[in-house]
C-alpha cells in the first residue's frame, strides 16, 4: 500500500486530467500532510486530514460539506458558483477540488496510489453461531452469538458500483469496506450481502433479523432490530431499514431510500421515496394505512420502539 500527500494527489490528477481547481484559502498547513487506506472515508465518517467526495448538488452539497470534519473534498465543478462556498471564514480549514465527475475522481485516486489494497480476509465468527460450510466470506466480516447463516450465502463481497468516464467506459468503484452480522440472525441460502464501500464503513444486519432464501443486500446497507425479509428482496445501496419491520416477497428498495420502525411493506412493492414509521405500503410507493390500523398487519411487525 502507498501513501501519498495531497499534494501529490492533486499534481498527478491535474497532469492527467486536467480539470482540477482548488479552494484552499485555509489549508496551506496541510498539504504534506500523507494519507492512506485508512483516510479515504465517507462524508459523514471523515475526520481531520481524511478525504472524502461529495457528489450533491445545491443545498444539499452545501449542508453534506459543511457538516462534514474531512479535510479534503472531492466536489462537483458546477458548486463553484454556488454563494456559501465563497465564504469560508467560520468554516473548518477544508480544501475543496472541484471537478467534472467527483465519484470517478475519487476512484481513481483510491486505484493510482493503491489505497484498493486489501488485507486478507479478517473473518470473526462467534463460536456459538452455525455457519455452513459453503458460505463464502471476502474482506472484513463479523459475525456475532447465535447466528444461523445458510449453504451458498455469500458475505463481504464487492458491490455493484461503477461509473462512466469521458470515454463512455464503466470504471468500477473499489470496495474498502465491511459486513457486521450481529447476534441472533438467520440468513437463508443463497442470499447475497455485499461490503461497504469505504474503510471504517459497514453493511449492519443487527439484532435479531431474519432473512430469507435468495435476498440481495446491497453495500452500505442497515438493516434494523427485529426485521425480517422475506425472499427475493432486492435492496439497493445505502438503504436504511428501521426497528421491526416486515419486507413481503420480492420487495425492492431504490437505493438511498429510509425505511422507518415497524413499517410493513407488502409483496412485490416498489419503494422508490422514504417511508415513514408505522406504514403499510404496496405497490408503487402507496400508502395504505398505518400498522395499529388492523390485527393482523399489528402481527407482522414487533412492539412500539
Amino acid at each position: 500500500m502507498t501513501a501519498a500527500t495531497l499534494a501529490e494527489v492533486v499534481s498527478l490528477m491535474e497532469s492527467q486530467y486536467g480539470y482540477i481547481k482548488k479552494f484552499d484559502h485555509w489549508v496551506d498547513g496541510f498539504k504534506a500532510q500523507p494519507f492512506e487506506t485508512e483516510n479515504a472515508k465517507s462524508l459523514s465518517k471523515a475526520q481531520e486530514h481524511d478525504i472524502s467526495f461529495c457528489n450533491l448538488q445545491g443545498d444539499a452539497a452545501m449542508k453534506a460539506i459543511m457538516a462534514s470534519e474531512a479535510s479534503y473534498i472531492v466536489c462537483s465543478k458546477g458548486l463553484e458558483t454556488e454563494p456559501g462556498f465563497m465564504d469560508w471564514s467560520t468554516q473548518p480549514r477544508k480544501m475543496l477540488l472541484f471537478v467534472d465527475n467527483p465519484r470517478l475522481w475519487y476512484m481513481r485516486m483510491l486505484k493510482h496510489f493503491n489505497m484498493t489494497f486489501r488485507d486478507k480476509d479478517r473473518v470473526s465468527i462467534h463460536s456459538s453461531s452455525q455457519v455452513h460450510d459453503t458460505v463464502t466470506f471476502n474482506g472484513d466480516v463479523g459475525i456475532g452469538a447465535d447466528c444461523v447463516i445458510d449453504p451458498y450465502v455469500t458475505l463481504g463481497l464487492d458491490g455493484f458500483g461503477y461509473e462512466r468516464n469521458e470515454h463512455g467506459v464503466f470504471e468500477k468503484f473499489p470496495h474498502l469496506g465491511g459486513v457486521r452480522i450481529r447476534s441472533d440472525v438467520d440468513i437463508g441460502a443463497h442470499t447475497a450481502i455485499d461490503r461497504a464501500t469505504l474503510p471504517g464503513d459497514y453493511t449492519y444486519i443487527w439484532d435479531r433479523c431474519k432473512i430469507d432464501n435468495f435476498v440481495h443486500v446491497a453495500h452500505n446497507v442497515e438493516i434494523g432490530y427485529d426485521t425480517l425479509v422475506v425472499s427475493h428482496c432486492n435492496i439497493g445501496g445505502s438503504v436504511k431499514i428501521g426497528r421491526a419491520c416486515w419486507l413481503g416477497m420480492s420487495v425492492c428498495i431504490l437505493n438511498n431510500v429510509k425505511i422507518g420502525n415497524r413499517c410493513i411493506l407488502g409483496n412485490r412493492a416498489n419503494i422508490r421515496k422514504d417511508v415513514p414509521d408505522n406504514s403499510v405500503v404496496v405497490g408503487e410507493d402507496q400508502i395504505i394505512g398505518k400498522v395499529e390500523e388492523k390485527e393482523k398487519w399489528t402481527r407482522l411487525v414487533g412492539p412500539p420502539v
